[in-house]
């Protein structure tokens, strides 16, 4: 199947779980080359006869596949950029629970209105209608359809919703009620159509002038945030400080709510937050300081005087709107920290302290370990957050995306930061106090991590620590080592090339436990171990074969791998002990292989 059949089909539905499963499969086996090529061909989908009410559906099908590749292997950087990158773009997008199934729920609610209905709409005057509502001579049927219909109108010709606004300021007093029911429509379709510089400036002027901030709090938040961060006819530059005036005003409004939100403990706080009010504006904030840096460079304060006290009411906060805007400020906690290190110490990093608000805490890792990342020049304010997180996250983060996602950032920091885990007994605190899953978690994302690392940084790795952890693990020090994270560190191997003959001594003089996922043969035989270290490879062979007690259904990964060490003939009677071993798993080609080995 080809790259383009393979994007197509993804897009269309057509044999999409297959595709999936296949790309599950392989796609962590392929080329650096074949990733790109695929990454390419998936980013520039835009030939697949897609309209242009169909761009936020097509968007978010790549999102699905872009999360997809990026869950299939998380230690694909190609991957893993990409898909930042249109999370970034549409913060909205949250994963499915089956990205591979074709049925999902729509990005935006779909409304019975035939095109023929709008295109009526357009045609009748803005102000000659409302004169019609406001006189109650339009019938109540009549009105819900009107309603009805204004998004998908408004969606279709910003002008006639500008005009439809504009006519609205001169009937506000004859029913305040109505007068906002129809704002409201208006921001909804004005969420969903592309606005020009000087549409944008009458839009922001209307509602600077009008009471609507205080009637349609909620899409008028919405309209903000999505206008800030649209590739295509987002707020202009001009309008920012029009934008943020009408931000502050909204801010007042929705900061009144104390009622406290509530999820389970296997929710995520994230995708409450991103669709609450508060969440949406503490967005529009962020996302408008990203767009003013350019002209903040020369400047040694990168946080605007209006910014800093927007952000300091929302951290000191106790209306829901500012517990939303937290979790949204601990997931971007990498983004303010390279603006105001400072600022960012005094104020966010102690949101993620345990010891000080259990349920603050939650919603800032939360957010953090959804959207957020560590730095190198964060690490001496984060680690002892990360360290006190060992003792709360079993009984407090039971989602276990992000608990895979706080192992993902700890096996990244021993692999990538200047920490030595060892030395500073931080991994030890880890693998005492979290659980067993955690620990295979760990096990599984320092693997996937080490994939991208170069040779002299293997040796680097292994000398630091990896050799330690390593043989500290075989010895159950300092708690139980269970099949599951064994089977993860034994996929080490795959990609600790420099040190290969090192790492194959740790495992045969570790625990013998079964191997289950067989696959380990399949990728072994393509890392050509038999040319570079054979007598290594074929310890490992008889060490693994002899602990297996499962059935074994790849005994021509052996067979291949077993014909290459023939050629070594100092290796015979270890061979020869391999294929006892083959024959005692039922593989049908040991007499054959023990035959070509006494010829």
């Amino acid at each position: 199947m080809s790259l383009k059949s393979i994007c197509d089909t993804t897009y269309k539905g057509v044999l999409k779980h297959e595709v999936f499963r296949l790309l599950q499969l392989f796609y962590p086996l392929a080329s650096e080359a074949t990733r790109t090529l695929l990454l390419q061909r998936i980013k520039h989908s835009d030939d697949l006869n897609t309209t242009d009410e169909d761009v936020e559906y097509r968007e978010y099908q790549t999102y699905n596949l872009l999360f997809w590749l990026h869950r299939t292997d998380p230690g694909c950087q190609l991957a893993a950029q990409e898909f930042e990158a249109i999370q970034r773009s549409y913060p909205n997008f949250q994963p499915r629970e089956y990205p591979d199934l074709t049925h999902w729920g729509s990005v935006r609610a779909e409304r019975d209105v035939s095109d023929i209905q709008i295109d009526e709409l357009l045609k009748q005057n803005p102000e000659a209608l409302l004169l019609d509502l406001f006189s109650g001579r339009e019938e109540a049927q009549n009105r819900q359809e009107f309603f009805t219909v204004i998004p998908e109108a408004v969606a279709k010709s910003g002008t006639w919703g500008i005009q439809l606004a504009t006519a609205l300021q001169t009937v506000q007093n004859r029913n305040p009620a109505l007068w906002g029911d129809i704002w409201n429509q208006i921001l909804i379709g004005l969420q969903r159509t592309i606005l020009q510089n000087d549409q944008w400036v009458k839009v922001l002027n209307l509602v600077q002038s009008s009471s609507v901030i205080n009637t349609s709090a909620e899409n008028l938040i919405d309209l903000l945030e999505q206008g800030i961060r649209k590739s295509q006819g987002a707020i202009p530059q001009s309008c920012l400080c029009v934008a943020e005036q009408i931000a502050e005003r909204l801010w007042i409004c929705i900061n009144t709510d104390m009622t406290p939100e509530e999820v389970n403990s296997d929710s995520n706080w994230l995708s409450r937050a991103i669709n609450r009010p508060g969440g949406s504006l503490a967005q529009f904030w962020l996302q408008t300081l990203s767009r003013r840096q350019p002209a903040l460079n020369t400047i040694e304060d990168k946080i605007p005087p209006n910014f800093r006290q927007y952000f300091n009411e929302v951290v000191n906060g106790s209306s829901c709107a500012a517990a939303m805007g937290r979790v949204i400020l601990a997931s971007q906690v990498h983004f303010l920290f390279s603006l105001d290190p400072q600022w960012t110490r005094s104020r966010l990093f102690p949101l993620f302290n345990w010891a000080e608000d259990t349920k603050q805490a939650q919603q800032a890792w939360h957010g953090f370990l959804t959207w957020g990342r560590w730095s190198e020049e964060m690490l001496p304010d984060l680690m002892p957050l990360y360290r006190q997180a060992f003792q709360y996250i079993p009984a407090n983060l039971a989602n276990t995306e992000l608990r895979s996602q706080f192992c993902l950032h700890l096996a990244s920091i021993a692999i990538y930061g200047s920490t030595n885990p060892m030395e500073e007994g931080w991994l030890r605190e880890f693998l005492i106090s979290m659980e067993s899953c955690d620990r295979q978690q760990f096990a599984f994302h320092t693997g996937s991590r080490l994939r991208s690392i170069q040779q002299d940084a293997q040796q680097n790795l292994w000398g630091r620590w990896m050799s330690h952890y390593w043989e500290q693990r075989n010895q159950s020090v300092p708690i139980l080592l269970e099949q599951a994270e064994w089977e993860e560190v034994m996929k080490w191997l795959l990609h600790l090339d420099a040190v290969f003959p090192s790492a194959v001594e740790r495992v045969c003089s570790g625990p013998s436990f079964s191997l289950v996922d067989q696959f380990f043969y399949y990728m072994l035989q393509n890392k050509n171990y038999e040319e570079l270290y054979p007598d290594a490879l074929a310890r490992l062979l008889l060490h693994l074969l002899k602990a297996t007690t499962t059935s074994f259904h790849v005994c021509q990964y052996i067979e291949t791998m077993f014909r290459s060490l023939m050629q070594h003939s100092t290796l015979h009677p270890t061979l020869q002990q391999i294929c006892d071993e083959l024959s005692r798993l039922g593989c049908q080609n040991a007499l054959d292989l023990s035959n070509l080995l006494n010829d």
